[in-house]
């Protein structure tokens, strides 16, 4: 029964095990020849028990795996800095500008997302949209919120006119990054605006891969109608992307997730990319949007027009879904608090605590609710 606890070690704790009990002995016996006053031999080996403990729980610490993970999808609302890029249009979010937007304010804003980053639960993966740059991002994880919880910064600048990029916050001391990637998606026409890249990473936890795509995908400036071929362009951009994965490896993690300006009922996400809303109606190597359950229940992570909506979506391979090993996704849920819902006192609607009105400044978080997708762990 010891040799079996023994195979289960790591080398570095077997040969601790061993050598504190004849460190112990050497001590002992280096006291008897010198005939010092001894301790009992109950007081020894009360002492070499607990000196063994000592040197096994830190092995033990760490050599036990989480049992559960989160994946969190925040879209920030336009997290600038205060310094003008002469090769972004960022004259919006600048001291100067209309909306004044200062140092107390650009601080304020990333307190306020590394709170919501905290209040989550610090989740392994956090993708986040509308942000310009890697320094706010280098600010953000130095927030007295999350600092210290071991997030590093998978990044690349997108070529979006305002430019505004998707990023993905990781636990650097549970995930090893093998490779990243920013994905471009091309719209059609000569004259059409470049946007965000689709942001890849493969991330690995112990022998488990986990393929991670974060999206913002085309707006509906223009109407839905009129701006929805560049979200197809979008979907069908990143179907490549899972396709090419998926062909050599049939049983791939994928967790798909960002704002998509679309909603999971849509076109570009349901038949171009695949991803059905229901997991009965999954093709067996398909996707699954795990915010499909909730949008059909009337929640949102966005409000328009009155009601709730879904733009921020959570995408699974069918694999993570029905995992019996490794990861296995369970569900999405909206992290709706009451500190990030702003509510009018008229009507008594409540809707997302935004950073802007305008040109006016309220102090809000963001125009969108984080999305949790939550994971376990199987031995």
């Amino acid at each position: 029964m010891r040799l079996c606890i023994f195979k289960k070690l790591p080398k570095k704790q077997i040969l601790l095990i061993l050598l504190v009990p004849l460190l112990l002995q050497t001590i002992e016996y280096a006291y008897s020849m010198d005939k010092w006053q001894l301790p009992s031999p109950q007081i020894f080996s009360m002492t070499r028990y607990a000196l063994l403990i000592a040197a096994l729980l830190p092995f033990s610490a760490f050599s036990q795996k989480n049992t559960s993970f989160k994946a969190l999808f925040y879209n920030v609302e336009n997290l600038f800095d205060t310094i003008d890029d002469p090769a972004k249009d960022d004259k919006e979010y600048l001291p100067t500008a209309k909306k004044q937007w200062d140092t107390k304010k650009y601080f304020t804003k990333l307190n306020q997302i590394g709170q919501v980053i905290s209040e989550t639960g610090f989740p392994e993966i956090v993708g986040l949209s509308e942000i310009e740059n890697r320094v706010v991002l280098e600010d953000l994880i130095k927030t007295k919120n999350i600092k210290g919880h071991n997030y590093t910064i998978i990044h690349a600048e997108s070529p979006d006119n305002r430019g505004i990029d998707v990023a993905i916050l990781v636990n650097g001391k549970q995930f090893k990054t093998h490779y990243t990637e920013a994905i471009k998606v091309t719209l059609p026409g000569d004259s059409a605006k470049p946007t965000r890249d689709i942001l890849y990473t493969k991330l690995v936890y112990s022998k488990d891969t986990l393929h991670v795509f974060a999206n913002h995908w085309p707006s509906r400036n223009g109407g839905e109608e009129r701006s929805e071929p560049n979200r197809i362009v979008a979907a069908k951009t990143l179907a490549v992307a899972k396709d090419s994965i998926v062909k050599n490896q049939p049983n791939a993690k994928l967790l798909i997730m960002g704002d998509f300006n679309d909603y999971p009922t849509n076109v570009s996400l349901k038949d171009f990319l695949g991803a059905a809303t229901d997991p009965a109606l999954a093709e067996p190597k398909g996707l699954v949007n795990l915010c499909g359950p909730l949008f059909s229940k009337g929640e949102g992570s966005d409000f328009y027009k009155e009601k709730w909506t879904m733009l921020i979506n959570m995408i699974v391979s069918t694999s993570l879904l029905k995992s019996t090993k490794g990861f296995k996704a369970i569900n999405a849920e909206i992290f709706k608090k009451e500190f990030l819902l702003y509510k009018n006192n008229k009507t008594g609607i409540e809707t997302p605590n935004r950073t802007y009105l305008g040109d006016k400044y309220v102090g809000g978080y963001s125009d969108h609710l984080p999305v949790l997708v939550n994971f376990v762990w199987n031995k």
